[in-house]
């Protein structure tokens, strides 16, 4: 072999050696790419955002939505809230007010108190705190008609609007959040045999109306 061949051989091996270190370089950047975007810390999520920025809100209302008989609304404003509940087409409406539970009868306009009983002011906040200190993954869907980008968590199931769909084991059930730009705008809640998508709908206000009393209610348990 004389000394050009061995320099051409030479040469055609460096090559060989740089393009074999060239594609294991992207293909290992891309699957780490892939990895990233799979999952994901929950703090950089959009998510978290609108969690935070609920917890840091002094009034917001947030409907979860599966049909015009099949919703709930809840209202906050500082140390007061609201909530309207209609499932299967019946109504029920609770207040927050100095700390105690207003439950309000619209059949016999009345209402009954539960004192210290708050727990719907925090309601929605408690249920977003679940996301905290967990990954997710990310996805798109076509929902009616129209493709939305997703958020994945797993064991989440505080959205759930129908009550006969919670689980005693919260591992297999998955929440996805879904999104138009920033804008929050699906929730579904996936078990193991069942799943159910809620519209939502976020407002940064609340009237003061909604914290108080129906006029010409009166107190239930005196009267």
């Amino acid at each position: 072999m004389n000394k050009k061949t061995i320099i051409i051989l030479t040469i055609s091996v460096i090559v060989i050696l740089i393009i074999a270190g060239l594609i294991w370089f992207f293909v290992a950047n891309k699957n780490n790419s892939n990895n990233q975007s799979q999952e994901t810390p929950a703090q950089e999520s959009k998510t978290q955002k609108i969690y935070d920025e609920l917890k840091n809100s002094e009034a917001y209302q947030f409907t979860r939505k599966i049909d015009d008989n099949n919703q709930v609304l809840i209202a906050k404003k500082g140390d007061r809230a609201y909530e309207k509940e209609i499932f299967k087409g019946s109504e029920t409406n609770y207040l927050v007010k100095d700390g105690d539970l207003y439950l309000l009868s619209a059949t016999n306009q009345r209402y009954y108190i539960y004192q210290n009983n708050d727990e719907i002011l925090n309601l929605i906040v408690n249920a977003f705190s679940k996301i905290e200190n967990k990954t997710y993954t990310e996805g798109k869907e076509e929902i009616n008609g129209k493709k939305y980008n997703y958020e994945e968590f797993q064991g989440i199931q505080e959205f759930l609007v129908d009550s006969n769909l919670y689980s005693a084991d919260e591992t297999n059930i998955k929440t996805r959040f879904y999104y138009s730009g920033n804008d929050l705008k699906y929730i579904k809640t996936i078990t193991e045999n069942n799943e159910e998508l809620l519209e939502i709908k976020i407002e940064y206000e609340a009237d003061d109306s909604l914290f108080e009393i129906p006029e010409g209610y009166t107190d239930g348990d005196n009267s």
